[in-house]
């Protein structure tokens, strides 16, 4: 994997930094997945919302079953399931020990108030 610039930062997150949820947004095709995924190994398990059965069975879940089920996730796509934020927010809202990890292209800022609505998220943003 090549050398990025997040990669320190993210590390350092997923080795118990103060936030439980980060944001990794940027353009198409720029690496955010395989950055995401060459960091997060096997502590964090992948999830891809661009699989519909997926997406669809993820949405179903509420905040207790997604923090049993998927205590630490990367959480692809998320722009695909604005929805999904209400629910990593009760998790962490309800003091659970989640961690995730969301990525999506520079279309997550419509998501607005939604996606600042999660506490604890650390934007890392885009780097053009």
């Amino acid at each position: 994997m090549k050398r990025r610039w997040l990669t320190g930062d993210l590390k350092s997150w997923m080795d118990g930094g103060r936030k439980r949820a980060t944001v990794l947004a940027g353009a198409r095709q720029t690496g955010k997945t395989t950055l995401a995924r060459g960091v997060a190994g096997d502590r964090l398990r992948y999830l891809s919302l661009d699989d519909p059965v997926l997406r669809t069975e993820i949405l179903r879940l509420p905040a207790e079953s997604l923090a049993r089920h998927f205590p630490a996730a990367v959480l692809d796509e998320v722009r695909k399931a604005p929805a999904l934020l209400e629910v990593v927010k009760a998790v962490l809202d309800a003091g659970g020990q989640g961690r995730y990890l969301l990525l999506g292209s520079s279309h997550l800022l419509p998501l607005g108030e939604r996606l600042w609505a999660v506490p604890d998220v650390l934007l890392f943003g885009e780097r053009m």
